[in-house]
């Protein structure tokens, strides 16, 4: 499928309210929609994509063992892993897809379907993209945003909400975002530090660090 082939796509999707197409696979389409999460399109990846797999994982469009298979693409080094450490266009890949992880750790806090184990497996490769990420940039002109550290807090503040993660993994948590401020290179304007606070409070909240 075409990129503009798939743009008509998600926005008549977008115009039905979310309603999956007669002959559409949901999940296939999802599968392509990964495929693009990285576009420097905004309106594409931002607009249509991101909105679009945000509602069909929150509204049962997709089932739980599709949800949990996203999850692990959307950490793979194609997608979240995607040229980290530079700082270039493969940053709407990563930020992006740190939202599809934020959307599916949702998910599982709300219907239990993925072990603890995989649980901590997801954060590790979760906090090693944003303690590795070093392009922090907000908003990119034409191309839209990125937001870098913002994206991933909101992931990270998934993770701090889950019962399966710990003292040490919280703790993690905070090192990561003190980490994350205190860089030289960058000036945040983007409220980012609105969407660390939240995360902050979440573990906060736990009533485990104090």
């Amino acid at each position: 499928m075409e990129k503009q082939e798939l743009k008509q796509l998600l926005k008549s999707i977008q115009e039905s309210e979310y309603k999956v197409p007669e002959g559409v696979d949901p999940y296939e389409l999802s599968l392509k929609m990964m495929d693009n999460i990285g576009d420097i399109d905004s309106e594409l990846r931002d607009d249509l994509i991101l909105s679009n797999l945000f509602t069909w994982i929150y509204e049962n469009q997709l089932s739980e063992k599709q949800v949990n298979e996203l999850l692990w693409i959307a950490l793979d080094e194609n997608h979240i892993l995607k040229g980290l450490g530079n700082i270039d266009d493969s940053v709407f890949c990563r930020t992006f897809s740190s939202e599809i992880v934020a959307a599916c750790i949702y998910k599982h806090r709300m219907d239990k379907f993925l072990s603890k184990s995989d649980i901590e497996k997801a954060f590790d490769t979760l906090l090693k993209f944003y303690n590795e990420d070093k392009d922090v940039r907000g908003y990119i002109e034409v191309k839209g945003w990125a937001h870098g550290a913002a994206h991933g807090a909101d992931a990270l503040d998934e993770f701090a909400r889950c019962e399966e993660i710990g003292y040490e993994r919280l703790k993690n948590i905070l090192d990561a975002f003190y980490k994350k401020i205190n860089i030289n290179y960058y000036g945040y304007i983007h409220f980012e530090d609105e969407r660390i606070i939240t995360a902050v409070k979440s573990i906060l909240e736990r009533e485990i660090i104090s």
